[in-house]
């Protein structure tokens, strides 16, 4: 049936197509042979059980159109038959499933997969890093799973990309017998990119550096002896005495001799941690000192934001009741400049302060001098203290209003007495 549909595919108006299904009934075939439209034609048969077509002549002489015809067909049944006997061929299945194994012996190829095996997850290796790294990495994963001989040349492949892979595809076919002839191979045809390895000498060029701690130092002295194939511990030990800086280590080693790199690596642990200790320590003080040094400062900074308040009238008044003055403000202020305490310097004028407003106090504008608060303030404490006796009205009960103001002077100087002790009190306990 199938080779049918493939004739009639490729002859599609033959009238020989029907003959070729095998379910067809022989009395079918031998009707239609016997129809007079077929009366001329060659019919193929194909006997039960055989590949082979057989061609039976009809009773009546083809003519050479036919016999041509039934030529091509013929040489296109077998060629047929034969790519559709090449797909069914088990060894043609395995070379299309196994390209990998091209430069594999047989032997190997045929080896099944060890059951309950798992690919492993490897970086691949495409021909830029070290040959022989990549074989101990991908060696010691395979040990792991206790991979044999063939297994371990069926997954290297599996780690191989770009040029290192289109090399093994290059390898003559059946040509390796066994891993360690591919590695060899491989390690061979990228023998270029071994990474160059150090010589004993070379530890002495480790020299520790200007500030480098000695925790950096010795992880980058131990890295060092790493890459140097069985260096002796007397190497090790006479490089780090030669590269050493003077220091607490230094002076123990040489104070206290010592024959094995483990001693050294153990003895080295205690002198990090104090040399950390110590680092930390500088690094708090430091921070410490800085801060004393700021401390000043911030001060500086509340005084500047004390004089900003001077360039800005008071918005509450300091005393309860304030003493009747004689004059304006303003006048007593131009008369008794030498009594009264100056502000400290005033921020600049705001661009959006009332030009036709002038402060003589804190000489700014944006507002008159007898609106100042703190001109008023000041003027108060002066005439409480009696310095403004030509300024003050007088009452009409004179001595009430004298006590009643010595009063006030008197629980203001106990006030300030009060805080100076505090201040000295709390000076001396901090000294």
């Amino acid at each position: 049936m199938a080779m049918g549909k493939i004739l009639a595919r490729l002859i599609p108006d033959d009238p020989l197509i029907p003959l070729l299904n095998r379910d067809a009934q022989p009395a079918a075939v031998v009707a239609t042979r016997n129809s007079p439209a077929l009366s001329n034609v060659v019919v193929p048969t194909r006997p039960r059980g055989s590949g082979k077509l057989n061609i039976e002549p009809s009773s009546s002489k083809p003519s050479e159109e036919l016999m041509r015809k039934n030529a091509d067909l013929e040489r296109q049944l077998r060629d047929v038959q034969k790519s559709i006997d090449e797909l069914k061929s088990p060894r043609s299945h395995q070379q299309t499933l196994d390209l990998d194994s091209a430069p594999l012996n047989l032997s190997i190829t045929a080896e099944p997969y060890q059951e309950g095996f798992k690919i492993p997850h490897l970086e691949t290796y495409d021909s830029s890093g070290d040959p022989d790294e990549h074989l101990h990495t991908y060696q010691a994963i395979m040990r792991i799973q206790n991979a044999n001989d063939a297994m371990m040349c069926k997954v290297f492949p599996a780690t191989l990309k770009s040029t290192a892979r289109r090399w093994y595809h290059k390898l003559p076919r059946h040509s390796i017998d066994s891993y360690s002839q591919l590695a060899k191979l491989f390690s061979n045809k990228f023998a270029s990119q071994r990474e160059i390895k150090r010589t004993a000498t070379e530890l002495m060029q480790v020299h520790q550096k200007e500030g480098e701690s000695l925790r950096d130092y010795m992880q980058r002295f131990n890295k060092a002896t790493l890459d140097i194939d069985n260096v002796p511990d007397t190497i090790c030990l006479s490089a780090l005495l030669h590269s050493l800086k003077r220091g607490r280590f230094l002076d123990d080693l040489l104070e206290n001799p010592t024959k094995t790199w483990n001693e050294v690596n153990d003895r080295s642990a205690s002198f990090i941690l104090l040399e950390d200790f110590q680092s930390s320590k500088r690094r708090a003080d430091d921070k410490q000192s800085r801060g004393n040094e700021q401390a000043p400062k911030r001060e500086e900074k509340k005084k500047q934001k004390g004089n900003e308040q001077w360039g800005k009238p008071a918005e509450f008044p300091k005393y309860a009741n304030y003493i009747p003055l004689t004059l304006p403000r303003s006048q007593i202020l131009a008369q008794i400049q030498h009594w009264v305490r100056r502000p400290p310097p005033s921020v600049h004028d705001s661009p959006r302060a009332d030009k036709s407003k002038h402060c003589d106090y804190h000489r700014v504008y944006g507002y008159n001098t007898e609106d100042c608060q703190h001109l008023k303030d000041e003027l108060e404490f002066l005439a409480r203290t009696g310095k403004l006796e030509g300024y003050v009205q007088k009452p009409h009960t004179q001595q009430p209003t004298q006590t009643h103001f010595v009063h006030e002077v008197d629980h203001e100087h106990k006030a300030s007495l009060l805080i100076l002790r505090v201040k000295h009190h709390i000076s001396k306990t901090l000294d």
